[in-house]
């Protein structure tokens, strides 16, 4: 897989979605994510998948700094709806930041096309919907055949790639960035799924591989399926 370099720089953000206000924040671009701190030293509290990311120079109506980008995934992504603003203090970051975001989003490209080495993954995470406080530890794996959750010996769930809408890291997460979410309703923009995994690196690594088989998927699904008009008859 070709991989881009880690580099960063010090930018503007929201810090939290209902608050527009923009907060001096570290991101980096290491391979094909996003990664944005509070600080160089502590974990990400955005990550945020390129290879499903477009961005943009803002426009009048965005209301936003002159040195900005624009940055969303679409509501039928795999990684569901997501829209935030990224501005610097000059022309020049904001040119290398957009390079950067360009070459992360290729970077996915060359993965799909690769491959990767490992196709399953299996550890416990702390399910955050169930449980006391905490949350519960349920065992859960990835694999071709779908995403699977063992509560215990006898509460086995395994969900087909085609039944999940979207998953993602958890935007704005502050449990050390280790979290994602899953939402299995299709349009459902509130996920009904939270794990929490047991660092930053650990659920990077299992998003990866999740979304690399949810898009070989849906390849997969759509050059199986019948032709839908006359024209594709012909």
């Amino acid at each position: 897989m070709s991989s881009v370099p880690k580099v960063g720089w010090y930018i503007y953000t929201p810090t939290d979605p209902k608050k527009p206000k923009l907060t001096l924040r570290w991101a980096t671009v290491n391979d094909f994510w996003l990664e944005i701190s509070p600080k160089p030293s502590e974990p990400p509290s955005l990550t945020i998948h390129l290879g499903f990311s477009d961005f943009r120079p803002p426009q009048p109506q965005d209301n936003a700094p002159v040195n900005a980008l624009i940055l969303t995934t679409d509501a039928n992504s795999l990684v569901g709806p997501f829209s935030i603003t990224l501005s610097t203090n000059n022309r020049f970051d904001i040119l290398d930041l957009n390079q950067a975001l360009v070459e992360g989003r290729e970077c996915w490209g060359h993965l799909l096309r690769d491959g990767i080495p490992t196709r399953t993954f299996e550890s416990s995470f702390k399910d955050k919907k169930s449980g006391f406080l905490g949350g519960k530890n349920v065992e859960c794996s990835i694999s071709p055949q779908g995403f699977k959750t063992l509560r215990s010996a006898t509460e086995m769930t395994i969900y087909q790639f085609s039944q999940v809408s979207f998953v993602r890291p958890l935007p704005y997460d502050t449990r050390q960035g280790a979290c994602f979410e899953m939402a299995m309703e299709r349009g459902n923009q509130k996920p009904e799924m939270l794990f929490q995994c047991h660092d930053h690196a650990e659920m990077k690594q299992f998003m990866q591989i999740f979304l690399y088989l949810l898009v070989k998927d849906r390849e997969a699904r759509v050059s199986d399926a019948p032709p839908t008009n006359l024209q594709e008859l012909i």
